[in-house]
């Protein structure tokens, strides 16, 4: 920093020295911070990562849940073309993948099945339908505890409100101190 910085600077930190007292810096701080962080840890993070995962989560289901019917069909008619045709355009326009070698696999072997009539790999089968079924687990069990928390919300709003409020007291008052610290070793070097 040349002199003329370090001088501007110096008057800065002394004009706010001079004008502005501890109390009501802190309440400018606290304002300012609150605003801050109750947009962005309430209003935000509750309306938009609510709607963009649970839809996402929710068409990632629905799109296993053909899948597995499908297959669930497909297995007790193993001739059946129809099937083993919408099996494989399902699989095709899917894009939650299971395991990347075991959906090639299947497609393959579920399109020879219905062109050229080749028998269909029932082991592959049972293995892809098994992880389908852990798959529509997973996301049934993450679709309830993102509800949980949203339902949370909705019926005891003060408490959901309280916790968030708390944690950003906490942040609040962790910052002010980093900045009330800054704010005296800036003052204390330079003037």
């Amino acid at each position: 920093m040349n002199s003329l910085d370090e001088d501007l600077f110096k008057n800065i930190l002394l004009f706010i020295n001079d004008k502005i007292n501890d109390v009501e810096f802190i309440l400018f701080l606290i304002l300012g911070i609150c605003s801050l962080i109750i947009k962005k840890y309430i209003t935000d993070s509750v309306a938009q990562s609510e709607n963009i995962f649970i839809n996402t989560q929710k068409e990632n289901l629905d799109n296993l849940n053909q899948i597995y019917f499908c297959l669930v069909q497909l297995s007790l008619k193993p001739n059946s073309k129809s099937n083993a045709k919408k099996l494989y355009e399902l699989l095709l326009k899917n894009s939650y993948i299971v395991d990347i070698k075991e959906n090639n696999d299947l497609l393959k072997n579920v399109y020879e099945n219905y062109s050229k009539d080749k028998p269909l790999n029932e082991k592959l089968i049972f293995d892809y339908l098994r992880k389908i079924q852990d798959k529509i687990k997973e996301i049934n069990n993450i679709i309830n505890k993102n509800n949980s928390r949203y339902l949370e919300q909705q019926n005891n709003p003060v408490k959901f409100y309280l916790k968030k409020a708390l944690f950003s007291l906490f942040l609040i008052i962790f910052i002010l101190l980093i900045l009330y610290v800054l704010r005296s070793l800036y003052v204390d070097l330079f003037t």
